[in-house]
C-alpha cells in the first residue's frame, strides 16, 4: 500500500492525468487521509495533496478540523476512487477548463447519507444511489455535506468509441436505477469496501469489470445501438451479481437472468460457457455456497437447516439435502454439527 507521499495527485470528483497506467500499475492502490495530520493543516494538505482539477471555495471550519479519506485504484480503462470527507464545495469554471484542457468523464455513486447539489448543465440535487455522470469538457460546481461517494473516472476517448455520438448530452445524466446500471451500483460498492483486502490483481479483474458493466449501462441508456458481446468480463460480473442477489427466488433460473440483465441469450450462454461454466449449475452453487456460509456461521446458529434451504431458494429439502451433500460431501446437518 502506497503512502501519502505517493506522486499522484489528483481530485476525488476529477480525472487523473492524461497518461496510460503501466501494466505493473493496474490494480495499485493508493490511500491519502488527513489522518495524524495536524488539524490546522488539514484543510492545506487535502487542497493541495488531493484537489487538482476542482478549485475549492469553501470547506468545513469544524472544531475538530476536516476529516477526508480517498483510497484510489489504477485501471486500464478506468480509474477508481472512493472518497469520504467532510463538507467540501468545489467549482470549476471556465478559466480552469481552459488552463488545465482536461475534458474526461466520470461516473459518480451518491452515498446514502448526505446531500449534494451539482450545478452542471443546469441544477440538480442528487439523491443517495444516484449514478451521475460528469463531464469535464464544462464547468461544474459540486456542494457537498459530509459524504461517502465512489467514482469511474474515464478518457474521453474510450467512451466516444463505446457511444459513438455526441457526449455533451451526458453532462448532468443520471444512469437508470434498474438494469445493469443497478448491478453496476453493486459492483462499485463492493469494490469500495473489500479493495484492501483484494490483491493488486483481484482489484484489477474487478475494477475491468467495473468498467465494462459502465459500458454496457451507457450504451444501453446513449448510444443508437448496444453489443454487450464487447464486454464479456462486465456482463459475466453483472450476472454473477444478479444471481447472488436474486438467488433466494426459487423461481431464479437462466432466463429470469437474461431478463434481469437485459441481454440476449446466445450471448450470454456464450460467456458462460467459454469458462466452462453453466448459468442453471452457477445458479445452484452460489444457493448451495450461501447456504453452506449460514449453516457454519454462529449468527446463523437459531435458524433451522430447513428454514436456510428456504431462504436460499430450495423449493423442497430432500433436494437441498441431496445436492448438499453432493458438493460438501455432508447433508446440511451433519456440516451443521461439524
Amino acid at each position: 500500500m502506497a503512502s501519502q507521499a505517493h506522486p499522484l495527485v489528483l481530485d476525488p470528483a476529477s480525472p487523473l492525468k492524461n497518461t496510460s497506467a503501466r501494466p505493473s500499475q493496474t490494480g495499485s492502490l493508493t490511500i491519502r487521509s488527513t489522518l495524524g495530520i495536524p488539524a490546522a493543516e488539514r484543510l492545506d494538505y487535502w487542497r493541495h495533496a488531493v484537489l487538482a482539477r476542482m478549485d475549492p471555495i469553501r470547506l468545513t471550519d469544524a472544531a475538530e478540523g476536516f476529516r477526508g479519506r480517498m483510497t484510489h485504484i489504477v485501471g486500464t480503462n478506468c480509474d477508481f476512487v472512493d472518497h469520504a470527507s467532510d463538507e467540501i464545495h468545489t467549482r470549476r469554471d471556465l478559466t480552469r477548463l481552459q488552463r488545465d484542457g482536461c475534458d474526461d468523464l466520470i461516473i459518480s455513486l451518491v452515498g446514502e447519507s448526505g446531500s449534494t447539489r451539482l450545478n452542471h448543465a443546469g441544477e440538480h440535487r442528487l439523491r443517495g444511489n444516484d449514478l451521475c455522470i460528469a463531464d469535464f469538457s464544462k464547468p461544474i460546481e459540486h456542494v457537498r455535506s459530509r459524504h461517502r461517494d465512489v467514482t469511474l473516472i474515464f478518457r474521453r476517448q474510450k467512451i466516444e468509441e463505446i457511444i459513438k455520438g455526441d457526449l455533451s448530452i451526458l453532462a448532468g445524466r443520471r444512469l437508470p436505477r434498474t438494469g445493469i446500471a443497478s448491478l453496476l451500483r453493486s459492483h462499485m460498492r463492493c469494490l469500495a469496501e473489500e479493495s484492501a483486502q483484494l490483491s493488486q490483481s483481484e482489484r484489477a479483474g474487478a475494477l475491468a469489470a467495473a468498467a465494462e458493466m459502465a459500458f454496457m449501462a451507457l450504451q444501453s441508456e446513449f448510444a443508437k445501438a448496444s453489443d454487450e458481446a464487447q464486454f464479456p468480463t462486465g456482463l459475466y460480473a453483472a450476472a454473477m451479481t444478479f444471481i447472488r442477489r436474486n438467488c433466494w427466488d426459487a423461481d431464479l433460473d437462466p432466463h429470469a437472468v437474461v431478463l434481469g440483465l437485459g441481454c440476449s441469450r446466445a450471448t450470454l450462454y456464450r460467456i458462460f460457457a467459454a469458462r466452462d461454466e453453466s448459468i442453471a449449475k452457477t445458479i445452484w452453487n452460489t444457493r448451495l455456497d450461501l447456504a453452506h456460509r449460514m449453516l457454519t456461521a454462529c449468527e446463523h446458529r437459531h435458524l433451522f437447516v430447513e428454514e436456510i434451504g428456504f431462504r436460499n431458494g430450495f423449493a423442497d429439502i430432500p433436494t437441498f439435502n441431496r445436492m448438499f451433500k453432493r458438493r460438501y460431501g455432508g447433508t446440511p446437518t451433519e456440516i451443521r454439527n461439524r
